[in-house]
């Protein structure tokens, strides 16, 4: 084992040896692996967003305050969850790809 990685794992066992520390360490595990899945909080139809034709964006309003925007490169792109521009709620959007 090289020394970089022994010096990894007494540091795991100091963190995960210590009851607040390990606590710490499961409450950030837990939210990155929520933010990694994309955790949805609603699904919205395209249709039913507001569609902003000059900036080929459509937008619908978060609890927070701001708003979800997704563009037609998203779209385009396949992309179906978006977060809030003021928070970090997610919604997935419906939509219907069009044939090519």
């Amino acid at each position: 084992m090289d020394e970089g990685r022994i010096q990894r794992v007494v540091e795991a066992w100091k963190v995960l040896g210590d009851v607040s520390s390990r606590a710490i360490y499961d409450q950030q595990l837990s939210e990155r692996h929520r933010v990694e899945r994309g955790v949805v909080s609603a699904e919205v139809d395209l249709d039913e967003m507001d569609h902003h034709e000059v900036s080929e964006t459509w937008t619908c309003p978060c609890r927070c305050g701001q708003d979800y925007i997704v563009t037609l490169d998203d779209l385009e792109d396949g992309v179906d969850v978006v977060g809030c521009s003021g928070c970090s709620l997610r919604i997935r959007v419906l939509y219907e790809e069009a044939a090519t």
